[in-house]
């Protein structure tokens, strides 16, 4: 049994996790997309065999589609394709690779093999609105939501509200090549100020909801049938 770690090259857990892979004798293999421009390569291969065949190359190893029996999605991201010095070029390249990735994932899936976590299930995380939704339609509690960029709404509920935060719609803007042209929105507790500006609470969808307190954080990973849970105590 070989996992595959589709990941990227600024990920910290990907490396305590290896450790443990070390370990326990377990055979994988890591492939950073971020770096399918230069030292890690897929091929695909189509002939008269009724599958297509596909090598995964990184880091001097190498890997056949057939031998995969699992695999750990965690955040693949696109090579920077900094040696093109065309934006178009880049655009293109990165287009072209991300079709790559969308293709292993496709074979990986038709090969039956197991994920953690699905690309489809992670994409379906990422809807927001989605999961308060269903959070509502299980019982749970959850904050008065607002997701606009009308100036006059936002502040309207911002008024009927103690204390208002604006986050992300998203789960989060994609990384830069560039970490200094790194852009991105942490969750802020909105001052009268930052209402005050039109055109700022107009530049874009936010997502406003109501400061909860927080007394700690619970994340919780479901691995099959196994639910891991775990307490945060960040405040």
């Amino acid at each position: 049994m070989t996992i595959l770690v589709l990941s990227n090259t600024f990920d910290p857990h990907v490396a305590a996790v290896e450790i443990e892979l070390r370990k326990k004798g377990q055979q994988y293999l890591r492939l950073d997309t971020d770096t399918l421009d230069k030292r890690s390569s897929v091929r695909f291969a189509v002939g008269p065999s009724p599958t297509p065949q596909v090598r995964i190359s990184c880091g001097g190893q190498c890997l056949e589609l057939s031998e995969i029996t699992a695999v750990w999605y965690r955040r693949p991201e696109l090579p920077a394709f900094s040696y093109w010095s065309s934006s178009d070029a880049r655009q293109f390249a990165r287009h072209e690779t991300q079709a790559v990735i969308d293709n292993l994932v496709a074979l990986l899936d038709l090969q039956g093999v197991r994920w953690l976590s699905r690309p489809e299930a992670i994409r379906r995380a990422g809807n927001k609105i989605r999961q308060l939704a269903d959070a509502r339609q299980l019982g749970f509690e959850v904050p008065p939501t607002l997701v606009s960029r009308d100036s006059d709404e936002i502040r309207e509920f911002a008024g009927n509200h103690a204390n208002t935060i604006a986050k992300l719609v998203s789960k989060g803007v994609p990384r830069t090549p560039n970490i200094e042209d790194q852009y991105t929105v942490f969750t802020t507790l909105l001052s009268a100020v930052d209402l005050a500006n039109d055109a700022k609470l107009a530049a874009c969808p936010a997502q406003y909801q109501l400061y909860v307190e927080k007394a700690f954080e619970v994340r919780v990973t479901v691995v099959g049938s196994r639910v891991l849970a775990c307490r945060i105590d960040s405040q």
